[in-house]
């Protein structure tokens, strides 16, 4: 199945906007790890074009580094 990168906008917090991506699709050859490490790489090439064109739309929901967070993470 394809992997459709979508990202929602906005410029005022009143109206958004949805914008698709071209599909990502992982390959199948006979090296499955290649296959989905390079399929994993497209995507975070998506997010991160998404983020760089509005970064200020961006934030972490979780605890990004887990050994600062220890107890919580038990």
């Amino acid at each position: 199945a394809p992997i459709i990168p979508a990202f929602i906008t906005t410029n005022d917090r009143k109206k958004f906007l949805i914008t698709f991506y071209d599909p990502i699709y992982t390959a199948k050859t006979a090296d499955s790890e290649k296959d989905i490490i390079d399929s994993t790489q497209k995507q975070a090439a998506a997010i991160e074009k998404a983020i760089r064109q509005k970064p200020d739309e961006w934030f972490w929901f979780h605890k990004r580094w887990k050994n600062q967070y220890e107890h919580l993470y038990r």
